[in-house]
């Protein structure tokens, strides 16, 4: 019985790690807009950090989503408006990141 504890246990570890190659945060191509704690599955979800002065309108984001291969498994869009110097949640779906170990991040807004 504690090896079968054992091995539960060890396959939980095991399955977290999977997203131990996308750093904590994710810099965008926009100066002062980042992107922390970036967690996928079918859905992406962090925080979209705005640390500029001005606020910013329409920011489309796209994802790609890589395996521990570098082959792209997966990718997603999603649109947001951030006030200055603030923070939110977000989600954008469709993303299929369950096995991604890394990311490329695009970001565009109309400011």
């Amino acid at each position: 019985m504690n090896k079968i504890l054992i091995a539960l246990v060890l396959a939980v570890v095991m399955n977290g790690n999977v997203y131990a190659g996308i750093p904590k945060t994710l810099k965008t191509n926009i100066d002062g807009v980042i992107i922390k704690k970036l967690y996928c599955t079918r859905v992406c979800s962090g925080t979209l950090v705005n640390r500029n002065s001005e606020p910013l309108d329409n920011i489309t984001i796209n994802l790609k989503l890589f395996d521990k291969d570098n082959d792209p498994i997966g990718s997603c869009e999603g649109r947001f408006s951030l006030n200055a110097n603030s923070g939110m949640g977000i989600e954008i779906n469709e993303c299929n990141g369950y096995y991604a170990e890394s990311v490329t991040v695009t970001a565009t807004s109309n400011y």
